[in-house]
């Protein structure tokens, strides 16, 4: 299992790679750093479930799928926000599989799981974020 997932990676700036229809990606954020996260997102960054993180002062996550196809019960909203603690790292696991994601939030503290109907074949992971350090992309 561990040599499907690859090599642990550094990296900074703004990345983009195809994932497919099925992902699993595991990530460290140091303390102090802001972004977001694109997931299943169309060439152009749209049409994809969007993570915003801050994990400094006020820190948090924010999952957006509100912008993903077809929507999925919006009477109860597109968007789920947790709170994190306030200048520490924050770990994420997250899973995609077809119409499917589930994120797991420092080790399972909390959970975000949502249904999605992107509107393409080819999907890309695109990383936008401001940092001061490294995260850690790894397996």
């Amino acid at each position: 299992m561990k040599s499907l997932r690859g090599v642990e990676e550094d990296f900074t700036g703004d990345l983009a790679f195809d994932v497919g229809a099925q992902s699993e990606l595991k990530l460290t954020i140091k303390q102090g750093q802001k972004g977001k996260l694109l997931l299943a997102a169309d060439s152009e960054g749209k049409n994809c479930i969007k993570l915003s993180f801050k994990t400094g002062k006020h820190a948090r996550l924010m999952v957006d799928r509100g912008e993903c196809g077809q929507a999925v019960n919006p009477d109860y909203g597109t968007s789920r926000t947790v709170k994190l603690p306030a200048g520490e790292d924050l770990d994420l696991r997250i899973f995609v599989d077809h119409s499917l994601f589930e994120i797991f939030v420092n080790g399972g503290e909390e959970v975000i799981t949502g249904r999605f109907f992107p509107q393409m074949d080819k999907r890309l992971l695109r990383w936008i974020a401001v940092l001061t350090t490294r995260p850690r992309l790894g397996g």
